[in-house]
């Protein structure tokens, strides 16, 4: 991060890890697809906005603004990849 220029990442600090942070907008299950395009443009395009960059970068923030399909690919790869850490780890979820 150029907030934190003499923090060590985890990797130059030894650990072998190698995760991101993102956050991103859901919608109710059966939301009209009219309706899901009309807000990720909304969201993109605010995204992309130069005051909206300038205020979350302090914060560490990079907006990406993605589509929902490459989110929808993210969020698939990140569910396989920790998925299988929790399973090799015998992590189980307490209810």
């Amino acid at each position: 991060m150029q907030q934190l220029p003499d923090v060590r990442t985890p990797k130059e600090a030894g650990a072998d890890v190698d995760a991101v942070l993102w956050s991103g907008i859901y919608v109710a299950k059966g939301t009209p697809p009219a309706i899901v395009k009309k807000l990720e443009g909304e969201f993109m395009r605010f995204a992309t906005l130069p005051d909206v960059k300038a205020r979350l970068k302090p914060l560490g923030i990079d907006t990406v603004g993605n589509s929902s399909e490459e989110f929808a690919k993210i969020l698939a790869a990140d569910i396989a990849r920790w998925g299988a850490v929790a399973k090799a780890s015998n992590i189980k979820i307490e209810q």
